[in-house]
């Protein structure tokens, strides 16, 4: 991120013919920091099963301001360890 929004809202879903179908986990961070890496939590983690496909949405509320500008890179290190 390297300008932050006032808010953002990120959702875990079920993947089904390369759509999302069913809500597993959502979690809103609230006051993100530009250039910096930003954690959310979720109360209740969703259970994850190997070789299943799954989504990773990052939304922004309508009421949320600012501009998000995002990048990610696979393989990418510099990260919090996990």
């Amino acid at each position: 991120m390297t300008q932050a929004r006032s808010r953002y809202a990120l959702v875990y879903e079920t993947e089904s013919a390369g759509e999302p179908t069913t809500l597993l986990a959502s979690s809103r961070i609230n006051g993100p920091q530009a250039g910096a890496w930003n954690e959310v939590s979720f109360a209740d983690g969703p259970t994850i099963t190997a070789g299943t496909g799954y989504w990773i949405a990052l939304l922004i509320p309508s009421d949320a301001t600012g501009v998000l500008r995002w990048h990610d890179r696979a393989g990418a290190t510099g990260g919090p360890e996990l």
